[in-house]
């Protein structure tokens, strides 16, 4: 049994001639009386009764009923083949990091959404290392984070570079300063994101480059999060 046969019996059935059948599928009716023959031989049983008239057999109606779903399916499966084969169609699992996963990337989807609607998209919003990890083990196509360690066997091409500020809340007495170094943070509270968090790796390498300072800090894990807790001074 094949989906060609199938479609053929289906045709039948809806035109209730072998010759109308087979004129639609541009095929002579030896071929369609042959396919017919042989699905028959297979499943063990009549499925049309030919007489003056041609009816279906119990099995048939039966066979009948359950041939459109499954054409339908294969119908739809070979659409789905194609518009992946063409690139429309298909699943991408991207990862991300913060802030790039609530600022760059949701009008980066929407555009890409509205341009190729079959394609669905997972999002992973983790740290780099974890982000890394995922890659390696095939459970993401691809990440928007920073730099992998070396040796991480991974391609990393750069897309973009971050600007470095000092973010302070409204009425803070750095805010009156044309410039600010980082020696000038030493006597204040400094909110930094968790150990693993590339921008605090950054920092802390800056901070090391003007020498050891003390430095009050507090962690918070998220990023996009520090601002709301810099509000509140």
């Amino acid at each position: 049994m094949d989906f060609r046969t199938l479609k053929t019996f289906l045709m039948i059935v809806k035109y209730g001639s072998f010759n109308r059948a087979a004129e639609e599928m541009n095929y002579v009716q030896s071929t369609v009386t042959m396919q017919m023959q042989k699905l028959e031989t297979e499943l063990g049983m009549k499925l049309i009764e030919r007489g003056k008239t041609m009816q279906l057999s119990e099995a048939g109606r039966l066979f009948h009923e359950e041939s459109i779903q499954i054409v339908k399916r294969m119908e739809k499966l070979e659409t789905d083949l194609a518009d992946l084969q063409r690139g429309e169609a298909g699943h991408v699992r991207v990862g991300v990091t913060e802030p790039s996963a609530s600022y760059r990337l949701p009008s980066i989807i929407q555009r890409f959404m509205a341009q190729y609607p079959k394609i669905k998209i997972s999002l992973v919003v983790a740290n780099t290392p974890t982000l890394t990890e995922r890659l390696l083990e095939c459970e993401i196509d691809l990440a928007l984070c920073s730099a992998p360690d070396l040796g991480s066997d991974l391609y990393y091409d750069p897309l973009f570079k971050e600007e470095f500020v000092v973010l302070l809340p409204e009425h803070h007495p750095l805010t009156l300063q044309e410039f600010i170094a980082p020696v000038d943070l030493r006597d204040y509270r400094l909110l930094i994101t968790s150990a693993t968090c590339p921008y605090r790796r950054k920092l802390e390498m800056v901070l090391h480059g003007t020498g050891k300072m003390p430095l009050e800090t507090m962690e918070i894990g998220s990023i996009t999060a520090l601002q709301y807790y810099v509000e509140c001074g």
